[in-house]
């Protein structure tokens, strides 16, 4: 659930090494299972400090609190988290559709902004076009 109240399925990937078998033994024994249930504890907490929408946007960053969470408790076990990728977010039924016209809305809003700027710029270079043809000729 994101900070928004907004429940996410999130599919995601990590990467582990393990550097010290004795320790990730006798320390932890099911070295899979444990790191499976991390994951899915990080994957909660780092959902749960961000909106659906810098989620959606950021997923790198996402990745990388989910890979600094992990990183910690697997340190002790004697793995090392190499890398956490998502893969895919699944939403409601009920939010795709509103979040399709929010990312539209927001597209046209952008492109009216660039638009604006481009409009700005051709009236300055026709300001300058029309003095200089004002302008005194030089002979």
């Amino acid at each position: 659930m994101t900070k928004d109240n907004l429940n996410a399925i999130v599919d995601a990937v990590i990467f582990f090494r393990i550097e010290n078998t004795a320790k990730s033994q006798f320390n932890i024994g099911n070295v899979l299972g444990a790191i499976t249930e991390l994951t899915q504890t990080s994957i909660r907490d780092a959902l749960g400090m961000v909106t659906l929408q810098q989620a959606l946007e950021d997923r790198d960053r996402l990745a990388g609190h989910i890979r600094e969470a992990m990183q910690g408790p697997t340190d002790q076990w004697g793995v090392t988290v190499t890398r956490c990728l998502i893969q895919e977010m699944l939403f409601a039924p009920e939010l795709v559709k509103p979040l399709s016209t929010a990312a539209t809305a927001r597209r046209q809003a952008e492109s009216k902004i660039i638009g604006a700027r481009a409009d700005v710029k051709a009236a300055n270079l026709m300001s300058k076009a029309a003095a200089i043809l004002d302008s005194n000729p030089a002979m």
